[in-house]
């Protein structure tokens, strides 16, 4: 693989973290590519805020040029100053634990309940938040910021230059359907599971009991009930 334009840094996916780190880089001044496979606004689960990402947020926002994420961190906040992103209030959350095959007995099985948040009002709640609005959002500010954002560009191969001075990684793939090439010094993989690990050699690390997985769905019966409650 050659050819290609060079940058700083090359991250693979523009979620969440993604998004912030390349942000963060290019504020700092380093030439950075973003690849997106998909193109933004694109569905994404994991749409619940938790009080330790609130936390994290306002430790970011003290970055030079980051300053602007301080609003996500709590639901009052975010109304306020960022009025046009789409994003829900969320009080309070609980985990359940659960054994297969046995209903939940909330009086026996109190023990394997974790409250996990339960804030006082909406102004200090987390937020539930519209990935797709949200992706979307940081994706562009991190391009405001200097990074260049390819999308649709999915990434096909990866070669680690250890036979030079300089080093670095080579990636290849195709853009919208056309072939592309880019070098940079360092690789940051944001694709979540099942990204680049594959295309590394990384062995996949198996998950620690307990099993998890992440599940979307729409519950008419629930939504029902909310509807009636309203």
């Amino acid at each position: 693989m050659s050819g290609g334009s060079r940058f700083d840094v090359a991250v693979v996916g523009s979620g969440f973290g993604g998004a912030i780190l390349a942000r963060a880089l290019a504020a700092a001044g380093r030439r950075v590519l973003v690849l997106e496979r998909q193109r933004h606004p694109r569905f994404a689960l994991g749409e619940s805020a938790t009080p330790l990402a609130a936390i994290a947020l306002e430790r970011l926002a003290e970055r030079p040029g980051l300053a602007d994420l301080a609003g996500l961190a709590a639901a009052g906040r975010w109304r306020r100053e960022l009025p046009g992103l789409r994003h829900g209030v969320k009080r309070g959350f609980t985990f359940y634990g659960h054994r297969p095959g046995e209903p939940f007995d909330p009086g026996a099985d109190n023990a394997r309940r974790l409250l996990v948040a339960a804030s006082p009002d909406g102004e200090v709640a987390d937020s539930h938040w519209l990935r797709a609005d949200l992706d979307a959002w940081l994706a562009a500010r991190a391009r405001e910021a200097g990074a260049e954002l390819w999308e649709g560009a999915e990434v096909t191969a990866v070669e680690v230059d250890d036979g030079t001075e300089r080093g670095g990684v080579g990636l290849g793939g195709r853009r919208d359907g056309e072939p592309f090439a880019a070098a940079a010094d360092f690789l940051i993989d944001a694709s979540g599971p099942g990204g680049l690990a594959r295309l590394l050699g990384v062995a996949a690390r198996p998950d620690p009991p307990p099993d998890t997985a992440l599940l979307f769905a729409h519950c008419a019966a629930c939504a029902a009930a909310r509807r009636a409650r309203l």
